[in-house]
């Protein structure tokens, strides 16, 4: 069975929040950028491309959502 810290798990938690992020659903996306940070950094390292890739979305939802300090 695939776990949360399964990279292809992983793979599509940060595909579903980039889906949530472009149809609007920001709160959900947020959530869902969070977690599978989280995940990455836990499972890739912080400086693996695709933990890269989910800090770059994380990025542009917080400045969507205006939380600049964030962004």
């Amino acid at each position: 069975a695939l776990g949360e810290e399964n990279v292809e798990t992983l793979m599509a938690s940060h595909y579903w929040a980039e889906e949530l992020r472009l149809n609007k659903e920001y709160e959900g996306a947020k959530k869902v950028y969070e977690k599978c940070l989280v995940g990455r950094e836990k499972v890739l390292g912080k400086d693996h491309k695709d933990t890269l890739a989910t800090v770059m979305n994380l990025g542009i939802l917080y400045s969507k959502l205006k939380d600049y300090e964030k962004a």
